[in-house]
């Protein structure tokens, strides 16, 4: 994957020289904080608890006003939705957050509030939808909390509801979340080991095939970490051929001119699609 350092994605490379992914904590007096792999010191010891930061250059940390999403300056980005003493996990590249009034959203893998939050309750995301309630309420079960009562529905990983909140239960929005419309688009992918990286903070992995070469055009897929290493296995020394389940594709032309490029006006265009790997085509 050397080719990708010229695109501006991060390679291997590239973080061993300070991409925040790679930065180490590390702890004095009970308090930690964040250096380089050369002992940098990037964000002095001043957090209770200092976790991994994301391919987007995110973290969650603690301190004694709670917990907190930040970025890489240390600047808050949101509060993280707290579940077994720590920050809510990633699914589906997305994690939720919640507000002063205890509202419940999502952020990206950036930080980005891509779900604002406005919902009572939501659930993680999974194959690109969650369930949302509004009305309900939290009631303790023993060692964790549920949602109960209000209305439930579904939303989609842009926070469009696709199945309106009128649903009485947990389990129907569950259901009308498996049946809902427009199924996502299914295509095939030749997915070869070279051509992966692998995020294990925030559980995907990127794929860009054709990046050791200089071209005028490249897609990138953002796929779940765990499927990727399903479907090429401990062993798989070749390409393996898998289905995808595409939640969203979006293309940038990119800038300055390139004479070297081989494409009519000099732009990079890259399409970034963001999905899953599926079982089969069925």
């Amino acid at each position: 994957m050397a080719g990708l350092s010229w695109l501006g994605v991060p390679t291997v490379a590239s973080a061993r020289t300070g991409s925040p992914e790679a930065w180490q904590t590390f702890e004095v007096d009970g308090l930690w904080g964040y250096r380089t792999d050369a002992g940098t010191v990037v964000l002095p010891p001043r957090y209770a608890v200092a976790t991994p930061f994301t391919t987007g250059g995110i973290a969650w940390v603690a301190d004694a006003d709670g917990l907190h999403w930040i970025r890489s300056t240390g600047t808050p980005v949101a509060r993280p939705f707290a579940f077994d003493n720590g920050a809510d996990g990633w699914s589906n590249g997305r994690a939720r957050i919640v507000d002063e009034a205890g509202q419940v959203g999502f952020i990206d893998v950036w930080g980005n509030a891509v779900v604002p939050p406005t919902w009572s309750f939501a659930a993680p995301y999974a194959a690109g939808r969650a369930v949302v309630c509004r009305g309900c309420r939290t009631e303790s079960d023993g060692e964790h909390r549920r949602p109960v009562g209000g209305t439930w529905g579904v939303i989609d990983r842009a926070g469009t509801v696709v199945v309106p909140p009128t649903l009485g239960s947990w389990s129907e929005a569950t259901a009308a979340a498996r049946d809902v419309e427009p199924r996502f688009e299914r295509r095939p992918l030749s997915l070869d080991p070279r051509d992966v990286q692998r995020h294990p903070t925030d559980g995907t992995a990127l794929v860009s095939p054709g990046s050791d070469r200089k071209a005028s055009a490249y897609t990138h897929y953002w796929l779940d970490l765990s499927g990727v290493d399903a479907a090429l296995g401990p062993a798989s020394g070749g390409p393996v051929d898998v289905v995808i389940e595409v939640w969203r594709s979006s293309e940038q032309a990119l800038w300055p001119h390139d004479v070297t490029l081989p494409s009519p006006d000099g732009l990079l265009r890259i399409t970034t699609i963001e999905g899953r790997v599926v079982a089969g085509d069925d």
